[in-house]
C-alpha cells in the first residue's frame, strides 16, 4: 500500500502530480485520508480543502484556534487553490511554520504541475525541496523521495494501478542518493568575512590613488612646441 510509504513521522509530504490523468486535484483530501485510515491515523485530523478562505490569515487562524491535545495531521488545500489566494511568500511562510509546529503531526500538500501559472512555475520545486517526502506522479509511474533527519536521501521508484477506489504499487528499484550535511541556517544576506587566500589576492591589489614609490617626470619636447626664452617665473626669486 502507498500509505505505508507517505504515512510516517517525516513532517511534510508534497504529492507533485504530472499525471494528467488522475483526480488529485479533485479528490485529493479522499486519497489521503484513505491512507490515513490504512495506517489508523485518521482520528486526529484538520482537512482544511473545503474550508473556505479569503486569505493565508483565515487558514492559519483555523490552525491556531485548534484545540487538540495530541498532534494534528493537515490537509492543506491544493497549492493551484493557494497560489489563487494570497501570494507565494505567505504561503511558504505559512508551511514553514506548520514545519515547525509541535502541534503538527504530519502536513499533506498536492502541487499540480501544469495547473501552476508560468510565472509562478518556481513555487512547485521550491516546496519539494522543503519537503521530507516527495511523491511524484507519471501517467506511467511514480517515485518517493525520502529525506531522512541523518542527512541520507533516497528515492524508490514504483509501477502503480488504480483498483477501485486503492492505488496500488508495485516497487521497481530503491536508490540511495546522497547524504546531505546540514545547512546551517544564513546569518547574513551577503559574505562579509573573507579567507585567507582572498584576504591575500586582495592586498595584493594596488589602488589608482596609491602611491608606490617616488619617479622623476621625464619630458621629451616635441618639434612644434613653443619655448619663451623669458622665464616668466624671474621676479620671484626661486
Amino acid at each position: 500500500m502507498l500509505s505505508n510509504f507517505i504515512v510516517t513521522n517525516q513532517k511534510l509530504v508534497v504529492i507533485s502530480d504530472d499525471s494528467q490523468n488522475l483526480p488529485f486535484e479533485r479528490f485529493f483530501d479522499r486519497y489521503v485520508k484513505m491512507w490515513l485510515r490504512e495506517q489508523g491515523k485518521l482520528d486526529n485530523l484538520l482537512d482544511l480543502c473545503n474550508i473556505k478562505a479569503l486569505s493565508i490569515k483565515d487558514l492559519s487562524n483555523t490552525v491556531e484556534t485548534r484545540k487538540s491535545p495530541e498532534p494534528f495531521t493537515v490537509i492543506l488545500p491544493s497549492l493551484t487553490k493557494l497560489l489563487q489566494i494570497d501570494d507565494p511568500r505567505n504561503i511558504i511562510q505559512f508551511i514553514n511554520s506548520l514545519k515547525k509546529s509541535s502541534s503538527v503531526r504530519q502536513v499533506f500538500l498536492l502541487s499540480t504541475t501544469t495547473l501552476i501559472p508560468h510565472e509562478l512555475s518556481f513555487m512547485p520545486t521550491f516546496l519539494e525541496h522543503m519537503a521530507q517526502i516527495v511523491v511524484s506522479v507519471t501517467k506511467d509511474d511514480l517515485s518517493i523521495l525520502s529525506r531522512q533527519s541523518g542527512g541520507s536521501v533516497t528515492r524508490k521508484s514504483y509501477t502503480y494501478k488504480i483498483d477501485g477506489k486503492e492505488m496500488l504499487v508495485k516497487q521497481l528499484k530503491a536508490l540511495v542518493i546522497k547524504k546531505e550535511e546540514e545547512v546551517k541556517p544564513v546569518e547574513h544576506p551577503f559574505k562579509i568575512k573573507l579567507e585567507e587566500e582572498e584576504m591575500l589576492a586582495r592586498n595584493a591589489v594596488k589602488l589608482p590613488y596609491e602611491k608606490t614609490s617616488e619617479a622623476d617626470i621625464i619630458y621629451t619636447p616635441d618639434a612644434d612646441d613653443d619655448f619663451d626664452e623669458e622665464d616668466p617665473d624671474e621676479d620671484l626669486y626661486i
